[in-house]
């Protein structure tokens, strides 16, 4: 939507600057002698309002060409080229409204100097409307920018209250320690490894917690370390498999983008399904993307639920904030699975040879 038209307010207030524009004008043409105030204003006002509409399109010519470091000639030579172009539209418009005067006795003097002026007058005053067009996108982007980046400091705060709250889950918690509880006297060595696990995701969620960006490899063991977990819990329903080639490791991203698909996968899929099933986690790179791709079974097609998604929206509003459209989390049912595909960006710096 244009700036000027979507609002009332501001569109009475374009319409005054370009009344006063056309005070101006007339004054111009008062003391330059091409006419007396009456003929100066008659021909002045209702022309500069008009061109004051007809430079809405600066507008446009601004969006087609943003501001780039590579393309300020190319800029300048389109602002230009249409400022002159919209000009000696302006003139032809004066030559007609000129005529209509001279039929009520006010016209003004239309010679080459006067001609001269409406082309000058008028380039210089559309260079402007475009200049001023170009500040207002700029400051339109920062404003979007410090929304985005408040935007997402505030998704980051909720990852890490997602983390702490896992700390603390009772829930989640409380199933370990029951888990642990029953191993305790039929598989000792199975309640030892499950206490180990469960100390170490905790453990490293609150390292992670204090850090903006962490590799591949940590979130990849903090994956390791949830489900392992909860490996022990389901006993023999529950088989992950999780493959990630070395040169990935060393990939940065934000944390917990991984973990609560994985966390998904148990909770919407493995402890839902009778038999329970395999979660099937791979990293694997396609050009300057990399991709991660977690798979869990599914009881019913039909009837699968994925939850509230708020788990979801909250992974794309994250790595929107950080990757901008470059990544992207799609979700898919196919042949009782249901697969998660999380894609970012990697630099080749990122990616061992």
């Amino acid at each position: 939507m244009h700036p000027v038209l979507g609002n009332i307010r501001s569109l009475a207030w374009y319409a005054l600057v370009w009344l006063f524009a056309g005070v101006l004008i007339a004054k111009l043409i008062y003391f330059t002698g091409r006419g007396d105030w009456a003929q100066a204003f008659a021909f002045a006002i209702p022309l500069t309002l008009v061109y004051g509409f007809i430079n809405l399109s600066a507008y446009y010519v601004s969006r087609s060409s943003p501001l780039a470091s590579d393309r300020r000639l190319r800029v300048v030579l389109t602002a230009l080229f249409n400022a002159m172009l919209t000009a000696c539209f302006w003139l032809a418009l004066a030559m007609g409204w000129n005529v209509i005067l001279h039929e009520w006795q006010t016209a003004i003097v239309m010679d080459t100097g006067t001609t001269m002026i409406m082309i000058v007058v008028g380039t210089v005053l559309y260079l402007l409307s475009i200049a001023i067009y170009y500040v207002m996108m700029m400051a339109r982007q920062a404003e979007q920018a410090k929304q985005n980046e408040l935007q997402s400091a505030v998704l980051s705060r909720d990852a890490e209250l997602r983390m702490l709250r896992a700390q603390i889950d009772p829930h989640f918690l409380f199933n370990s320690l029951n888990s642990i509880s029953a191993l305790t006297h039929s598989d000792p060595d199975g309640a030892r490894r499950m206490t180990v696990e469960l100390a170490a995701f905790f453990r490293q969620t609150l390292a992670l917690a204090q850090k903006p960006l962490i590799t591949l490899r940590e979130e990849w063991n903090l994956c390791e370390h949830f489900l392992s977990v909860e490996k022990v819990r389901f006993g023999n329903r529950l088989t992950v498999e999780m493959m990630l080639p070395e040169q990935l490791y060393d990939i940065l991203l934000p944390p917990m983008l991984i973990q609560p698909l994985a966390e998904n996968a148990v909770k919407h899929g493995i402890a839902q399904c009778v038999e329970g099933g395999t979660i099937r986690i791979h990293a694997l790179t396609d050009g300057p993307y990399a991709h991660i791709v977690i798979e869990n079974p599914m009881e019913d097609e039909s009837s699968y639920s994925e939850g509230t998604h708020i788990g979801l929206d909250n992974i794309r509003k994250r790595i929107q904030n950080q990757y901008g459209r470059d990544a992207r989390l799609t979700t898919e049912k196919q042949n009782r699975l249901f697969v998660a595909k999380l894609s970012i960006p990697v630099s080749p710096g990122e990616v061992s040879a």
